[in-house]
C-alpha cells in the first residue's frame, strides 16, 4: 500500500512539473508522509514548479518542519504573485497566514490577512474557485477563533464564516475543511457559553473526520473534546480516553507537534489519575518528540548559516574577479595611450598592485573578524531562543483563561532575556556585560507591578562585569524571585518589602535576596525554577524562612 501511494505521488508530481496549474491538495489522509516528502525532495532536485513547492511546503508543515515549510512557500511566492491566476494568489495568502498561525507568529498572520483582504477587494468581481475560497473562509474563521479576545463582532463573524463554509460542503473535495469548520463552530458556541451545543458539534466534527479518514483533523478535534471534559466536567478519565484517540491519530500522520502536545497532555492526565507507569511512558515520549522538534530547528538553522556563508564567499569571489577585470582594462588602456612612457607605466602598475594587495589583506582580516562576530552572535541568539521556548512550554502547562497573571510572569522572564540582548547590542565588548546596568533595568521594569501591590523595593548593586551567560542567569533568577514574592509571600500585611543586594569582593560575587512576607515564615520553600537556574550557575543556594524569605549564594568569577 505504501509503495502504491508513493507511486501515485510520483505520477502526480510529474504532471505538476509539466503545468503550473493550481489545486488545493489534501495530505491529511496520507500516513507515510516521510516517504512522500522524500519523493518530493528528489523530484525538486530535477525540476521545480510552483505546485510542487506549495505541496512540499504543506507536507513539511504537517511533519513539524516549520522553518523549511516557510522556505519552500516563499520560493513559490514570486511566480504566484506575478501570475494572472487569482485563485493561486488567494491560496498562497491563505497558506502563509495558516503557517504563521501554526507557528504562533501573530504579527505575520495579521499582516498576511490584511494583504489577502486588500487583494479580495481589488478583485471583488472575480468568481474565485470554490475549493480555494471555502478553504480561505475556513482558515479565516480559525484565525479569528484563536484571537477573538471575547469581541462580540468578531465572534459573530466567526459564526457567519463557518455557516458559509458548511453550506458549500457539496462543492468541497477536501473534507478536512468541513471537519475543521464544524470544529470552529463548536469553539464559537463554547466562547458563548453554550456548552451543550458546543460539545454536540465537537462530537459531530470528530465523527465527520473519522468517517472521512482525516487523521490530522481527528487528532485536533479529539484533543479539543479531551480539553472540554477536563475543563467543564472535571472528568479526567474521559479526557484521557479522547487524548489516547488523538495520540493514535497523530501517530499515523507523524506530525511532531501533535505527537509532542498529545504525549505531554497524557503524561499530565495519568499523573493526576496516579497511574504513574503510563505517566512515565508518555513523559518519555514527550521528551523524545521535543528533542526531535529541537533537533529539526537546530539543523535548519545550521544549514541556513552554512548557505549564507557560502553565498557571501561566492559574492566576494565575484566581486574580486570583477575588480580584477576592471583593473586589467584600465591598465591596458593606460599602456596603449602612453607607450612612450612604458617604464613609468610599469612602475605605476607595480605600485597600484601593491596597494591592492594591502587593501585586500586588510579586507580579508576585517571579513574574518566579522565572520567570527556573526557566528558568535548567532550562537548566543540560538541559545537564548531555546531558553524562551522552554520557559513558554513550562508556563503554558499552568495557564488557563482565568490566570492572566501567569502570562505576565512569562513576559517578565522573556523581557529579562531581551534586556540582556539590548545591553549586548550596546556594548563594544560582546563577551562581558555590566551586570549593574542590566539588573537595574530589570528591577525598573517591575516598578509598575510592585506599585500596584504596594510593595517597596530596596536594592544595591555593585559594578560587576560578568560573562553574558552568567549575567543572563542572574537576570532570570532575580525575575523569578520577584514574581514568587509578589504571588506567594505577602498576605494582608501593610508593610511589604523586597530587598536585593549584589556585591563583589576578591573575585566572589555575593547574591542576596529577601522579602518580609508573612506567608513565607517557617514554610518549606524551594522553587523548582530557582533550583534549576542555580544548578546552571553551579552554586549552592541557601534559604532561610525565619523572618520571611531569604535567599543567598556566592559565586567565584
Amino acid at each position: 500500500m505504501k509503495f502504491l501511494c508513493v507511486f501515485f505521488l510520483l505520477i502526480t508530481i510529474s504532471v505538476f512539473s509539466q503545468e503550473d496549474s493550481f489545486s488545493v491538495e489534501n495530505f491529511s489522509n496520507i500516513n507515510n508522509l516521510d516517504s512522500v516528502a522524500n519523493v518530493y525532495r528528489k523530484n525538486l532536485k530535477k525540476s521545480v514548479s510552483t505546485p510542487q513547492l506549495i505541496s512540499y511546503s504543506k507536507i513539511l508543515k504537517q511533519l513539524g518542519k516549520i522553518d523549511s515549510s516557510y522556505y519552500y512557500l516563499n520560493r513559490a511566492k514570486a511566480s504566484i504573485l506575478k501570475s494572472n491566476n487569482k485563485d493561486s494568489v488567494l491560496y498562497f495568502y491563505t497558506l502563509k497566514a495558516e503557517l504563521a498561525r501554526f507557528d504562533a507568529n501573530r504579527y505575520l498572520m495579521d499582516k498576511t490577512l490584511l494583504e489577502s483582504e486588500k487583494f479580495l477587494k481589488s478583485n471583488s468581481k472575480y468568481k474565485f474557485n470554490s475549493e480555494v475560497f471555502v478553504y480561505y473562509l475556513n482558515r479565516k474563521a480559525a484565525f479569528f477563533n484563536e484571537f477573538h479576545d471575547g469581541n462580540k463582532d468578531t465572534l459573530d463573524l466567526i459564526l457567519n464564516l463557518t455557516n458559509k463554509v458548511l453550506k458549500l460542503e457539496h462543492l468541497v473535495k477536501d473534507k478536512s475543511i468541513i471537519a475543521y469548520s464544524l470544529n470552529e463552530k463548536a469553539k464559537f458556541y463554547e466562547s458563548h457559553g453554550s456548552l451543550k451545543e458546543s460539545l454536540k458539534l465537537y462530537y459531530e466534527a470528530l465523527e465527520y473526520a473519522k468517517k472521512n479518514k482525516i487523521d490530522i483533523a481527528t487528532a485536533d478535534i479529539a484533543r479539543n473534546i479531551a480539553r472540554y471534559h477536563q475543563a467543564y466536567f472535571h472528568d479526567i478519565k474521559s479526557s484521557v480516553e479522547f487524548l489516547e484517540k488523538a495520540y493514535d491519530a497523530s501517530l499515523k500522520t507523524k506530525n511532531m507537534t501533535q505527537l509532542y502536545t498529545n504525549s505531554r497532555s497524557l503524561a499530565e492526565m495519568y499523573e493526576i489519575l496516579e497511574e504513574y507507569e503510563n505517566a512515565y511512558k508518555y513523559q518519555k515520549l514527550e521528551t523524545k518528540y521535543l528533542n526531535n522538534i529541537y533537533n529539526l530547528r537546530t539543523s535548519n538553522l545550521l544549514k541556513s548559516n552554512e548557505y549564507n556563508l557560502r553565498f557571501k564567499e561566492q559574492k566576494e569571489i565575484i566581486k574580486n574577479k570583477t575588480t580584477e577585470a576592471e583593473n586589467s582594462k584600465r591598465y591596458l588602456a593606460l599602456l596603449l595611450v602612453i607607450v612612450f612612457l612604458i617604464v613609468l607605466g610599469l612602475f605605476t602598475m607595480y605600485f597600484y598592485n601593491l596597494k591592492i594587495k594591502r587593501s585586500n589583506k586588510a579586507l580579508k582580516e576585517l571579513s574574518n573578524e566579522n565572520k567570527f562576530l556573526l557566528s558568535e552572535a548567532n550562537h548566543r541568539i540560538n541559545n537564548n531562543l531555546q531558553l524562551v521556548i522552554i520557559l513558554i512550554a513550562d508556563q503554558l502547562k499552568k495557564l488557563n483563561n482565568e490566570q492572566q497573571s501567569s502570562l505576565k510572569n512569562l513576559l517578565s522572564k522573556v523581557d529579562s532575556i531581551a534586556t540582556l540582548h539590548r545591553h549586548l547590542y550596546k556594548n563594544t565588548n560582546k563577551e562581558t556585560i555590566n551586570v549593574k546596568d542590566y539588573l537595574k533595568e530589570i528591577l525598573i521594569n517591575f516598578n509598575e507591578l510592585l506599585n500596584e501591590k504596594n510593595i517597596k523595593l530596596d536594592y544595591k548593586i555593585s559594578t560587576i562585569y560578568l560573562n553574558t551567560d552568567t549575567a543572563m542567569y542572574f537576570g532570570l533568577l532575580l525575575t523569578e524571585l520577584i514574581i514568587n514574592s509578589m504571588k506567594h509571600a505577602f498576605g494582608n500585611q501593610k508593610q511589604k518589602q523586597i530587598s536585593f543586594l549584589l556585591t563583589e569582593e576578591n573575585g566572589l560575587v555575593d547574591f542576596k535576596y529577601s522579602d518580609n512576607g508573612t506567608n513565607s515564615k517557617n514554610v518549606d520553600i524551594k522553587p523548582k525554577l530557582v533550583d534549576k537556574i542555580c544548578r546552571q550557575l553551579k552554586v549552592k543556594l541557601y534559604i532561610n524562612r525565619t523572618d520571611g524569605f531569604l535567599f543567598t549564594f556566592t559565586k567565584q568569577v
